[in-house]
């Protein structure tokens, strides 16, 4: 999912959709949540692995020296906790999120509502700051339709960008990390530790 930063800050504010992308930008705004540059690593850090442990990612989180060294962090910050964060790669014409993640999954109705209002916030924060860097596009890091991923399809959806056919590569140096990442020894090692804390809770 592409955004062309080419177009002026109102345009790509007026593609976003009206009710489920501005609509939370602006009552974020109004909640008093704050987005921060390159602050909080080790927040974002907990949060992210939290996250994918939730939805069963199977990539692993980039450490907090990665985060320093290469890329440009962003988290949203309310009343002093840090509830969302989003990482990126770039160069001077695509900026791309790595990882994003939030505290969405673990936190009740109203405060997820809130952190979800959040992340909106902190994209479109994104996309300006890479604006004023004169980059040309924005990419969300992957777009899917599958039905199970149907919040991350909406939620990359509602910025109004397009979708564009790519390809990523990967050189795997070592072959345990590629039988682990590639052969699906990750999903069959997830499978088994998913059965042991439902067999600690007597739930099988």
């Amino acid at each position: 999912m592409i955004m062309d930063l080419t177009l002026d800050v109102g345009e790509l504010w007026k593609r976003m959709d009206r009710k489920s992308c501005r609509y939370a930008v602006n009552r974020a705004i109004m909640d008093g949540v704050k987005i921060k540059l390159n602050e909080n690593y080790e927040d974002f850090y907990v949060i992210n692995c939290r996250f994918r442990d939730a939805k069963n990612l199977s990539s692993l989180p980039v450490t907090v020296d990665f985060m320093k060294k290469y890329g440009i962090l962003f988290v949203a910050e309310f009343n002093g906790e840090i509830v969302a964060g989003a990482f990126f790669l770039g160069d001077t014409d695509v900026i791309r999120c790595i990882q994003h993640a939030s505290k969405r999954l673990e936190s009740g109705r109203d405060k997820a509502t809130l952190i979800g209002n959040a992340s909106h916030l902190l994209i479109w924060e994104a996309m300006k700051y890479a604006k004023q860097k004169g980059i040309k596009e924005f990419d969300m890091g992957g777009y899917s339709t599958d039905s199970s991923l149907r919040y991350d399809y909406r939620f990359k959806r509602s910025f109004g960008g397009r979708v564009v056919k790519r390809f990523t590569y990967q050189k795997y140096y070592s072959p345990f990390v590629y039988a682990y990442t590639v052969l699906g020894i990750s999903r069959i090692v997830r499978k088994l530790l998913l059965m042991s804390k439902r067999l600690s809770k007597g739930m099988i």
